[in-house]
């Protein structure tokens, strides 16, 4: 059965969507409401996530043709998304610290 949803995948070419960030940035609000995150703080969060993810998509379209059947492009993307979510956070807070 899991196979058989594979026929929908890839339908939207994000590319060519004016929304496609925007929709993440909802998706990802709702996220931090789940977790009950700070309303005051929910523009560090989504700043941290929206850099994740941008990093994250940018690469794997870069990488995507050169690895078609080992996902190496995936964890390729993943890991390069969630290095730049933690370093903007680091740098994020420390900026904020020094405002404070």
């Amino acid at each position: 059965a899991w196979l058989d949803q594979n026929k929908n995948c890839g339908n939207i070419n994000l590319d060519d969507q004016w929304w496609r960030i925007p929709l993440y940035l909802l998706c990802s609000a709702s996220a931090l409401g789940q977790y009950r995150f700070p309303i005051v703080h929910y523009w560090r969060g989504l700043a941290v996530q929206l850099v994740g993810y941008e990093v994250q998509y940018q690469v794997f379209k870069a990488i995507e043709d050169r690895h078609p059947d080992d996902f190496m492009d995936t964890a390729t993307s993943n890991t390069f998304g969630a290095i730049a979510a933690v370093v903007f956070a680091c740098g994020l807070s420390n900026v904020v610290d020094k405002l404070s």
